[in-house]
């Protein structure tokens, strides 16, 4: 997937870097496979990591679908724990003692 940007006139000069860190917040590991796969452009051009974006720049961002594969998440059994309090933000639950509150593994 691809995503051109548009650098807006009152855009600080930054590094490449710096735009996609400290703006965008692009999360290290996703500005590597960026970096690595020179899927980073200014105006067309590949681009050196260091190098200055300025207002009116067109910076294109290319992320390979391979990188992001869709992850299933496997739903836990509700009857298991007793709900005390849930709203759109936050669910809090008595549960089991031995019962792992993140089970990173089927067992």
């Amino acid at each position: 997937m691809k995503y051109t940007i548009l650098i807006p006139p009152a855009f600080p000069q930054a590094t490449v870097k710096e735009v996609l860190e400290d703006y965008f917040l692009i999360p290290r590991k996703i500005r590597h496979f960026l970096r690595t796969k020179k899927h980073v452009r200014v105006n067309g051009q590949p681009i050196n990591w260091q190098s200055r974006i300025s207002a009116g720049d067109l910076l294109e961002l290319t992320f390979d679908e391979e990188d992001y594969p869709e992850k299933s998440i496997p739903f836990g059994d509700a009857d298991l724990v007793d709900c005390l309090y849930q709203d759109q933000h936050l669910i809090i639950v008595n549960k089991p003692e031995v019962m792992k509150t993140h089970g990173n593994e089927p067992t």
